[in-house]
């Protein structure tokens, strides 16, 4: 069995879907944005924080720890804090391509590895009648980037070059190296 030390609900279905063996448990860290370090640095580092932060109470399982963070015109995009951050952030998007990055770390008590995973979203056009109608939905709430692309978010992306999963929360095939490269059955 895996750990996984997330409170996303598109994680916990990736994993039931592909039938891996794992419990969840929240994770007691403070998520904060270093900006001396890179995209790539930060979902590293928050990823390893999660695990990290509930490795003593399971010492003898791997710990899955993953944070996505998303970038457009160089600047990391939270979850935003309201319906007008969510409007600010749709009209970054369009026209435009993102890059969602995805820090995975799997720890136990003497080992940790740590990677990450990029992909490139490209937004098109939206109208503001058409972002007005995607906030009304309120699906924007509680999300890295403020959209999912399996929900009605995914309307407005027209292309992307990567790693499906990796946008939904949790990139698969990556997972499954590392997970091979532990020698997890």
């Amino acid at each position: 069995m895996i750990i996984l030390a997330s409170s996303s609900p598109q994680r916990k279905t990736i994993l039931d879907n592909i039938g891996l063996d794992f419990k969840i448990v929240y994770p007691k860290y403070t998520e904060v944005i270093e900006p001396e370090l890179s995209p790539e640095e930060n979902a590293m580092k928050l990823a390893e924080g999660k695990a990290l932060s509930i490795r003593t109470k399971y010492p003898n399982l791997w710990i899955l720890g993953v944070d996505t963070l998303v970038i457009i015109k160089n600047q990391i995009i939270g979850k935003p804090k309201d319906k007008n951050d969510a409007r600010h952030i749709f009209n970054l998007f369009k026209n435009d391509t993102a890059t969602v990055i995805s820090g995975i770390s799997l720890i136990n008590n003497l080992d940790v590895y740590t990677e990450y995973e990029k992909t490139n979203i490209t937004f098109g056009d939206m109208s503001n009648n058409e972002i007005e109608s995607f906030l009304d939905t309120d699906e924007w709430k509680n999300r890295s980037g403020g959209f999912t692309i399996e929900g009605k978010g995914g309307m407005y992306i027209k292309s992307i070059t990567g790693d499906y999963y990796n946008i939904v929360g949790l990139p698969v095939y990556h997972l499954n190296q590392m997970l091979k490269k532990i020698n997890y059955k």
